[in-house]
């Protein structure tokens, strides 16, 4: 997917301010409608395609750390499984893009004008579908942004709307119950022919991962397991210290301890070598190190 830059981010983008500005950024919504309550009970398709260009184009605008941890293939893949994107209960749906937007912000204010736009592309696109309570949260971050008086304390404070925008779209997620199916969708011809039967592909995926320092600090154990429906020798390990593999076991699953003492998030995908290259038969699932 190229080129995604989501409508509802183009304020964001074309507004925001360097830091010292007198308003860290002006778009058509500060003061969102609290009349609205999230009770969504079907997603059209239209809006699982807008609200996956938004994720994209958040994720494309963050920083160099959120653009490692969030898989940008996997977000498009999204259209494939929608409700794992809205309600996926291993912390692996649309959540997790602004939680590591505010994760950067913590850890690094020097990247405030990028992730900020991220976090504000997020905002702008899921906003009017936030619950009351959800949206007064979320506009008092964002004049808490706009009286911030220098450059760290905007990251702070953009941080903590970061935070709170993740638990927004999160709460969101829980309240969809229905995708629109792609033929419900479509207008039904005036003299339909039987569809021929469509061979439907399974994907491989990651679906257990754990990772955990060890008691010394320095080590993470990463364990884990993979469905898998094509063939795959080898897991595919990521860290800030680089890539590790570690050969799957009968029973497809994995088990490797790797040197890494700041390492906050970890991303496994399965495959097997080939000609020296590793082909991938599955995304990057990602877990944070507990």
């Amino acid at each position: 997917m190229k080129h995604l830059v989501a409508k509802s981010g183009l304020t964001a983008l074309t507004s925001l301010a360097l830091f010292g500005g007198a308003s860290v950024l002006a778009t058509d919504s500060n003061t969102p409608s609290f009349s609205t309550v999230a009770k969504a009970a079907t997603v059209s398709q239209s809006q699982l395609k807008s609200d996956v260009q938004t994720m994209v184009a958040a994720r494309n605008e963050g920083g160099n750390y959120v653009k490692e941890v969030i898989d940008g293939e996997q977000l498009s893949e999204f259209s494939d499984d929608p409700m794992e994107a809205y309600n996926d209960e291993r912390g692996r749906g649309f959540g997790q893009v602004p939680g590591a937007l505010h994760y950067e912000l913590s850890q690094d204010f020097s990247m405030f004008n990028q992730d900020y736009a991220g976090l504000m592309i997020v905002y702008n696109g899921f906003k009017d579908r936030f619950s009351s309570t959800d949206q007064a949260v979320l506009a008092q971050d964002i004049k808490d942004i706009n009286s911030a008086k220098n450059s760290e304390d905007k990251a702070e404070k953009a941080s903590a709307f970061g935070n709170d925008l993740g638990s927004a779209v999160d709460n969101y997620g829980a309240t969809v119950t229905k995708i629109e199916s792609a033929s419900a969708a479509a207008p039904k011809p005036a003299a339909p022919k039987p569809a021929a039967k469509k061979t439907v592909t399974k994907k491989s995926y990651v679906s257990k991962l754990t990772a955990k320092k060890t008691s010394s600090k320095k080590y993470v154990k990463i364990t884990g397991t993979v469905k898998l429906y094509k063939s795959a020798k080898y897991a595919y390990i990521s860290t800030y210290k680089g890539h590790v593999h570690v050969k799957l076991n009968s029973k497809h699953q994995f088990s490797k301890t790797v040197y890494a003492p700041k390492a906050k998030h970890v991303k496994v995908k399965a495959g097997s070598y080939s000609h020296g290259h590793f082909k991938a038969v599955t995304s990057y699932k990602t877990v944070t190190v507990h």
